[in-house]
């Protein structure tokens, strides 16, 4: 798990670890170890476009895309086949729905797009 911040302080406290987290920094925890790591934000800028509803993604494996999806919007998408691997480079825009993202996704990388009980299904394809 981890929290980014942007601006203000935060204390993060798990158990008897604690980190005071400043701006342009993120503290990870690992929740096997209990470990608490303070990093520095590689991209805020991407930070600020999520928080307008940007979502960039740069050269990002599809199985990757689809986690972010599932933390992000309220969907499930499952991914299927060799198209896991492919990279994908592409945005949501704000108000974009996830089944339009999905659809451009799936002209992009080769791949079809099916839903089924609510789950979208990423199969086939193959990077190009």
């Amino acid at each position: 798990m981890s929290v980014s911040l942007l601006t203000g302080k935060v204390k993060f406290t798990v158990g008897a670890a604690q980190q005071l987290l400043m701006p342009g920094k993120k503290v990870v925890y690992a929740n096997v170890t209990g470990s608490l790591k303070v990093e520095d934000i590689a991209d805020t800028e991407s930070i600020k476009n999520r928080r307008e509803g940007l979502y960039e993604y740069r050269n990002m494996r599809v199985e990757e895309v689809a986690e972010d999806l599932n933390r992000n919007f309220d969907v499930q998408v499952k991914v299927e086949g060799p198209v896991k691997d492919c990279l994908f480079y592409g945005r949501i825009k704000p108000g974009e729905s996830p089944d339009k993202f999905l659809h451009k996704l799936g002209r992009i990388v080769n791949a079809d797009i099916i839903k089924q009980n609510n789950i979208y299904i990423i199969k086939g394809g193959g990077c190009n």
